[in-house]
């Protein structure tokens, strides 16, 4: 997975795939990223939680509804 600082000017860097998706990873806040697809962003927050093997994909909300820094603050809210 490509990491970057998820703000609003890297937002403009992060290319939509013509198929499937790509996720990227926030370099400041672990767990942090944003979900490209051919039709939206969606930010997520990606998890280990207790009990359970795998991590646990929780997303947070699309790009253009929540702008980067609402978003890390919720993501915060679930990391915590």
């Amino acid at each position: 997975m490509p990491r970057l600082k998820i703000s609003k000017t890297n937002m403009a860097e992060i290319v939509k795939p013509l198929s499937g998706q790509v996720d990227y990873l926030d370099t400041e806040l672990s767990g942090f990223g944003v979900r490209a697809t051919k039709a939206v962003l969606t930010f997520f927050v990606y998890k280990r939680i207790r009990g359970k093997q795998n991590k646990t994909f929780v997303p947070i909300g699309v790009y253009g509804i929540l702008t980067p820094d609402q978003a890390r603050n919720v993501a915060k809210d679930y990391l915590r």
